[in-house]
């Protein structure tokens, strides 16, 4: 054998090729997001403004208001637990910075190494599910994937939120991973001990997630649900356990701020009600598309309803808001339910749109762009998951956000927003896809 071939099989020399075709992809991706991030920042400034989407003020604000020691509010005491603090504190750590527009960009270079830092765990993901060329192909699929370039240079909390539920589908594919498949196991005991680190990890990164954006609150129960439902075993039930102590542990110092505040127990915020009413409303169209200018109408409604009252309510306004606007919703929806399963399909078309809005992407390029990424990473992934349907056991986790954030937003609003972290998971079954083709392909030249 000579040389050369023996440099070839050389496992060595392979993994080494690996780590400099993944630097490359990673120090890629994170020049294409800075690049973007310029260009970004340079539209807001011809435009006079220096934010472009109307919910990167309100987290800006908040971040201000932790860098400062101001209370944390948005748009005065009626607006004490109106966004979970994941995203302001990062914000933080650059908000006191003046000027503002300088600290802004100072953000957007951290939402790059942040977004890069997903694609990362990304390839970390597919390297322990496909080997070696199914990471670099899903390293690559997200590196220039619009989308996540999008959400990385914006000021929005899915900059931090990606790579966050990213390593918790990690570990929690680990943790599960450990179950014995078997309906009783004598060694219970012994692996659910063995395996709990993961588990609990997983949960804490679950809960910072959660603390991050809400919307991610269900899909670690129902991950745990699936998961004791293949298994049936007390491992797989005392694993989703773990999970939930972890979230439990880094989310009870925001509940026992909130119940300071509120005498009452708050599991997140208290924009569920008004954002249920931005879904389920008479007049809606599937998209948060009125500014939800209607909270103040309802919140003067509300304060003249209760002042006819003998005793003064229970609780903080904003509380009172919530809980009324939340009922509000429901109970519009059950009086009109063909309209709301009208809007429901109007929100999956919103958030699975083939051709994004004009006014949610700023260009006919990125708007096309987006959709030619978002659409041949689903592809991959549906026939990724079809080649590897066998394995669907270890690689439902992968799959589950994108039905989650589906109907989840089938009932409050939809965008192309919220597809994006759930493309992002998806990317390591377009990389088993991938795979799949390159060795097909040298079949057919080898044979």
């Amino acid at each position: 054998m000579s040389d050369a071939v023996q440099e070839k099989s050389d496992p060595n020399v392979a993994a080494r090729w690996f780590w400099i075709v993944a630097i490359i992809i990673l120090l890629t991706a994170f020049g294409i997001r800075v690049f973007a991030a310029q260009w970004w920042h340079g539209l807001a400034a011809q435009e006079n403004r220096v934010f472009r989407f109307g919910d990167s003020a309100s987290y800006w604000t908040l971040g201000e208001a932790l860098a400062t020691g101001k209370r944390y509010q948005y748009g005065g005491k009626d607006g004490s637990i109106f966004r979970a603090p994941g995203y302001p504190l990062l914000l933080a750590t650059v908000a006191s910075h003046k000027p503002q527009v300088e600290a802004v960009w100072y953000a957007r270079l951290i939402g790059c190494l942040l977004g890069t830092l997903a694609i990362g765990v990304v390839m970390w993901i597919a390297y322990r599910l496909g080997g070696p060329i199914t990471s670099l192909a899903a390293g690559f699929l997200c590196a220039v994937y619009p989308g996540a370039i999008g959400m990385s240079v914006t000021i929005l909390s899915e900059a931090l939120f990606m790579p966050l539920m990213l390593v918790h589908l990690l570990l929690l594919q680990k943790a599960f991973c450990s179950a014995p498949s078997h309906k009783s196991s004598q060694k219970t005991m012994s692996l659910w001990v063995e395996h709990w680190p993961a588990a609990l990890v997983s949960g804490m990164f679950a809960g910072g997630a959660i603390l991050t954006r809400p919307s991610w609150l269900l899909l670690p129960p129902l991950a745990a649900l699936i998961h004791w439902l293949l298994h049936r075993n007390r491992t797989a039930f005392l694993q989703g356990a773990w999970v939930g102590l972890g979230i439990i542990l880094v989310m009870a110092p925001w509940w026992y701020r909130n119940y300071l505040i509120t005498d009452r127990f708050v599991l997140t915020t208290l924009q569920v009600g008004p954002s249920l009413y931005d879904g389920l409303h008479p007049g809606a169209s599937g998209g948060s598309d009125e500014g939800m200018k209607f909270v103040g109408t309802f919140g003067a409604e509300l304060r003249q309803k209760e002042a006819s009252l003998p005793q003064p309510p229970g609780s903080t306004f904003e509380y009172r808001l919530n809980r009324e606007m939340q009922a509000a919703a429901w109970s519009w929806a059950m009086s009109n339910p063909s309209e709301a399963l009208r809007l429901a399909w109007n929100k999956f078309c919103r958030t699975w749109n083939i051709w994004p809005p004009a006014q949610e992407l700023s260009s006919i390029w990125v708007r096309l762009t987006e959709s030619i990424g978002c659409f041949t990473i689903l592809s991959l992934a549906i026939w990724g998951a079809w080649v590897s349907r066998s394995r669907l056991g270890e690689l439902y986790l992968l799959l589950l956000p994108v039905p989650y954030f589906t109907l989840l937003h089938m009932i409050f609003v939809g965008s192309v927003r919220y597809r994006q972290p759930a493309i992002m998971a998806i990317s390591v079954l377009a990389g088993i896809a991938i795979l799949w083709i390159l060795n097909k392909l040298l079949r057919k030249s080898f044979a």
